[in-house]
């Protein structure tokens, strides 16, 4: 199983990661929770950016009002903006009529990775060059063989840490 297209956002932004690796786990399942988890995304990241900039929250804090003045202010570039509208207007479709097709989905997904890439390379601490970072398609996964799959992988690692006791306390004995 690949990785997340969003584990570079894992240690400094964690709620954008999990939210996006709930969209990615979602996608292959139910594309209209995918939609709406990565409408959660785009949200969350206009909140933060307004929080970055020390920008006071609109009277209507909706997250159309927060693009169009993250917009007006220049902070958003137009083509960062056009990936927000799109992610807000399949997103709201998801949210408000459950609508939404795995291609729909899957179309989100990658703008939304653009967006994070973009949010990252602007506003990160960490700054850990991500140019090369390239978006890759989610795999599907059964949730009951990956479940099973992680539980075997248990078993392992307990056998193994069991081993390494017994070795230990053999060890302080000598």
């Amino acid at each position: 199983m690949n990785p997340s297209n969003f584990t570079y956002l894992e240690n400094e932004y964690p709620i954008l990661y999990n939210l996006g690796k709930a969209a990615e786990f979602n996608l292959h399942t139910d594309p209209t929770t995918c939609m709406f988890k990565l409408r959660q995304l785009g949200e969350k990241i206009t909140e933060l950016v307004f929080e970055e900039h020390y920008l006071e929250f609109p009277y209507e804090n909706t997250f159309h009002t927060r693009l169009k003045t993250l917009y007006y202010e220049k902070i958003i570039p137009e083509r960062v903006n056009d990936l927000f509208h799109t992610l807000k207007n399949k997103g709201n479709k998801a949210v408000h009529d459950a609508e939404g097709t795995l291609n729909d989905a899957k179309m989100l997904l990658f703008a939304t990775f653009k967006i994070t890439k973009w949010f990252y390379q602007a506003y990160s601490n960490e700054n850990k060059d991500i140019s090369e970072l390239k978006f890759h398609e989610v795999e599907f996964v059964d949730a009951n063989q990956a479940l099973s799959q992680l539980e075997s992988d248990y078993k392992l690692l307990e056998e193994k840490f069991k081993a390494l006791l017994a070795e230990r306390e053999i060890k302080e004995q000598a």
